[in-house]
């Protein structure tokens, strides 16, 4: 009886190893399932920030173009502004130099009258 209770032990540990190690199969499938599931997560945002960097790259690339229109524009205001500071400065001295004109020919004119 002895061996039969020895075997009758040894085939509940062997039971028992299974059962611990069925257990353990089990975790490691769901261990695997949620990785799966992280994984798949983690190339859809891959995917998702592989797109936004294009976008970004496009968008930087068309902000940069419009950059370089404006500073063209800037550049060509300037020049405007310089050319009409220059027209307004010589309209000032063509002015004042009528201005000074007509004040000479009215003092002319009543000198005239005073002699």
């Amino acid at each position: 009886m002895n061996s039969l209770e020895f075997l009758k032990r040894g085939v509940e540990e062997l039971e028992s190893r299974v059962t611990t190690l069925e257990e353990a199969v089990d975790d490691e499938a769901l261990l695997s399932v949620k990785a799966h599931h992280l994984l798949k997560q983690s190339e859809k945002h891959v995917q998702e920030l592989t797109f936004q960097a294009a976008e970004d790259r496009s968008n930087t690339a068309r902000m940069m173009e419009r950059v370089a229109e404006l500073q063209k524009q800037v550049v060509r205001c300037a020049a405007q502004l310089e050319e009409a500071k220059h027209s307004a400065a010589v309209n000032l001295a063509k002015y004042r130099q009528v201005e000074l004109q007509k004040e000479m020919a009215a003092k002319e004119r009543e000198g005239r009258r005073t002699n």
